[in-house]
């Protein structure tokens, strides 16, 4: 049985659409992978307003910015300033995150990976995180603006 998980970004879609987008998609939790849960344009995405929401719609939260995170703390863990990928990937608190996405995927749950990157491709959720889960044999599967389900089939 191939486990599929669903990614999202907000961009600047206004927060009862993106509920909507979680909702048409039967999205159960939402795991914030961003690295700091706050929106300077949004502020219903910042972590506390957007735990609430959530909650009030039947939707779990669970903030994992600290160890699935793009954008590091740890200056080891950058190279030209920019983050490393394939430094990140290395250290136990990564590994630890997707351990603990694989377990939420044992039970079945439906659960997207959420950053504020409207676009899934320039984002870390894909590039990072949802390279790793199809590496280990997981389906991506990205929520679009719209609501609709887009998966980036690569050749190799």
């Amino acid at each position: 049985m191939t486990y599929s998980i669903l990614t999202i970004g907000y961009g600047n879609l206004p927060i009862q659409e993106f509920i909507q987008n979680l909702k048409k998609n039967r999205v159960q939790a939402v795991i914030d992978i961003r690295s700091y849960p706050y929106s300077r344009f949004q502020k219903m995405y910042n972590r506390k307003p957007l735990e609430a929401i959530l909650k009030e719609n039947s939707i779990g939260y669970r903030f994992m910015g600290e160890s699935l995170g793009g954008r590091p703390k740890s200056p080891e863990l950058l190279t030209n300033e920019e983050p490393d990928y394939n430094k990140i990937r290395k250290t136990i608190s990564y590994q630890q995150g997707l351990d603990y996405l694989e377990k939420a995927l044992e039970f079945d749950c439906r659960i997207a990976l959420l950053c504020a990157c409207g676009d899934y491709q320039k984002c870390h959720r894909y590039n990072l995180v949802g390279k790793d889960l199809e590496r280990m044999g997981y389906e991506i599967l990205h929520i679009q603006r719209d609501g609709g389900i887009t998966q980036d089939k690569r050749l190799f």
